[in-house]
């Protein structure tokens, strides 16, 4: 079996009508997706409206997704920002809050 199993999807991040995030709506949706036959899921890709979100927004959706089903599923972070050392920074800071992998582009500058 591949090392974080066969289906992760990419999650969207759910976001309240006042535009902040929905840590709660968040941890529904990752548990569904896990109850629904995925190996895991990954959080705060292009897909989670990552552009959009702060730093702490980020950490606190990697935490709560891995609090909701880390120990069930694989959770992989989107770390990916414009350059290296914000990257850096948040795939340590992704690491200790408890995420199995990382996934990002380089760089582009």
């Amino acid at each position: 079996m591949p090392a974080f199993g066969h289906v992760l999807t990419a999650m969207a991040s759910p976001m309240l009508s006042d535009g902040a995030l929905d840590l709660d709506g968040a941890q529904k949706l990752a548990h569904h997706l896990i109850e629904s036959g995925n190996d895991g899921v990954v959080v705060a890709g292009t897909t989670g409206e990552s552009p959009t979100l702060t730093h702490d927004e980020t950490l606190d959706l990697f935490s709560a997704v891995v609090d909701a089903v880390g120990s069930h599923a694989h959770v992989v972070a989107g770390v990916g920002k414009n350059d290296t050392a914000a990257t850096v920074a948040l795939a340590t800071q992704a690491v200790s809050r408890g995420v199995d992998g990382v996934m990002l582009v380089t760089p582009y500058y």
